[in-house]
């Protein structure tokens, strides 16, 4: 009597079975199953950059990408330090403590004087209500025009000092009708709160901890600003040598700033509270100009309209060895960053670029 056919199938089944064990058995001991397969290629390794931050709110794009960690997201082991101020941060990277740093346009033109002029790789924002003049009301001051003979003290060869000239230009008075004073931006509040000056001319969170300072001493302050006078920009510079040994380094960097341009649009609260800690400023005080700052990667022919205006500034000021027929900006813009990761936001008419 014949087994029923699915007895036939199932029989064969458990032979094909116990077969394919014993070949797994003898490969293993045998050493063949130890062959390894497709491995994943390591990722590589991050590349090494000294960032001068300048802890104020033009460089929110930095700030940001720093403290919700956009640099090591694209390939940046971020060494940062902190400066007070972008003139600061630029010195950093002038002395070679640093490959990256951001100042705003004033500082740069007045780095035109030295030989080893730093790399432009974007401009990170432009800012129009963010310098203030901050004077003592027991000193007779109640308006611009109040502060003709009085002392009056700032950051030397920055946008605070350009700011002021222009300022007192725009109440009608020359600076040399005023005593002007210039001091390390740090030391500006705790000297007009002891009556060492007047007045001084500076910007958050400088204004912010001498309002402070006042009101715990009962001293009395008054403000003056003038947004219309000057747009102030941001810069992103980089050293020759480190942009020309890192090219794709510089690339992931321009990554990073334009994922944070990108969160700061979507999420402006977060970015702000993120900014207001990183400045040690009242999340108020932030909100109430935030408005005004133009957070924007870009590298526009304008601005080295704008490097030209102040570069003339530069040289008429005491102590400059810069000639006005040099003109060196243009030779310093490096778009090539840029353009690989937002091409729109290039317009420079590059002949002479780096």
């Amino acid at each position: 009597m014949t087994r029923p056919q699915h007895q036939n199938l199932w029989g064969c089944a458990l032979r094909w079975l116990i077969r394919s064990l014993a070949l797994v058995a003898l490969l293993t001991l045998t050493g063949c199953g130890d062959a390894p397969g497709p491995q994943k290629a390591a990722s590589p390794a991050p590349t090494a950059v000294r960032i001068a931050l300048s802890k104020e709110a033009k460089s929110t794009l930095a700030l940001v990408a720093w403290k919700h960690q956009l640099f090591e997201q694209y390939g940046l082991a971020v060494e940062a330090s902190w400066h007070p101020s972008g003139k600061l941060a630029l010195q950093a990277l002038l002395d070679g403590q640093a490959d990256i740093a951001m100042a705003t346009t004033i500082p740069v033109v007045f780095a035109a004087q030295r030989s080893d002029r730093p790399r432009i790789l974007a401009s990170l924002s432009t800012v129009r209500d963010t310098y203030r003049i901050v004077a003592r009301t027991d000193r007779g001051i109640a308006r611009g025009s109040d502060l003709v003979g009085k002392r009056i003290a700032t950051q030397q060869a920055s946008a605070v000092h350009y700011f002021l000239y222009l300022y007192l230009l725009d109440q009608g008075l020359h600076p040399e009708q005023c005593q002007l004073t210039f001091l390390p931006i740090v030391t500006l509040p705790a000297a007009l709160v002891r009556g060492d000056i007047d007045a001084f001319c500076a910007r958050d969170p400088f204004v912010a901890q001498a309002l402070t300072a006042a009101e715990q001493q009962g001293i009395e302050l008054t403000q003056f600003k003038a947004p219309y006078l000057f747009d102030s920009t941001m810069l992103l510079l980089a050293g020759a040598e480190w942009l020309a040994a890192n090219p794709e380094a510089a690339v992931n960097l321009m990554r990073a700033l334009a994922a944070a341009e990108t969160f700061c649009l979507n999420q402006p609260q977060q970015a702000q509270q993120m900014v207001a800690e990183l400045l040690e400023i009242p999340p108020a005080t932030l909100a109430s100009y935030w408005p005004s700052i133009d957070l924007h990667l870009g590298l526009s022919q304008s601005l080295l309209v704008t490097l030209e205006q102040q570069y003339l500034w530069a040289c008429q000021q005491p102590g400059s060895n810069s000639h006005e027929a040099e003109f060196p900006f243009l030779r310093w813009m490096a778009p090539t960053p840029l353009r690989r990761v937002a091409p729109h936001q290039v317009t420079l008419i590059e002949d002479g670029c780096q």
